[in-house]
């Protein structure tokens, strides 16, 4: 991600994926907006996983910068079912 690693992180990122495009996925680049939290900003991601292409469950992850990578840190996702509870 420019920008967000190293000149020298992007061009090794960027050799990799060269060498090996099957390991790689493009994705278009988007803005997420910072988290305040007491120990900082964090910026988060929820996930999909799936198994055999069908839905398998969800997942959370925050980090210290824009790019959610293996640094980030695991976070909880929590669901609330309004329509079987009556509440808004």
């Amino acid at each position: 991600m420019k920008n967000v690693t190293s000149d020298e992180e992007f061009r090794q990122l960027r050799r990799l994926a060269e060498k090996t495009p099957q390991e790689w996925i493009a994705q278009e680049r988007f803005e997420t907006a910072p988290v305040r939290t007491e120990d900082g900003n964090v910026y988060p991601c929820v996930g999909v996983f799936t198994v055999n292409g069908k839905f398998a469950g969800i997942y959370g992850r925050a980090s210290r910068t824009p790019l959610v990578n293996q640094d980030a840190q695991d976070v909880a996702v929590l669901l609330r079912n309004v329509g079987n509870r009556g509440d808004q």
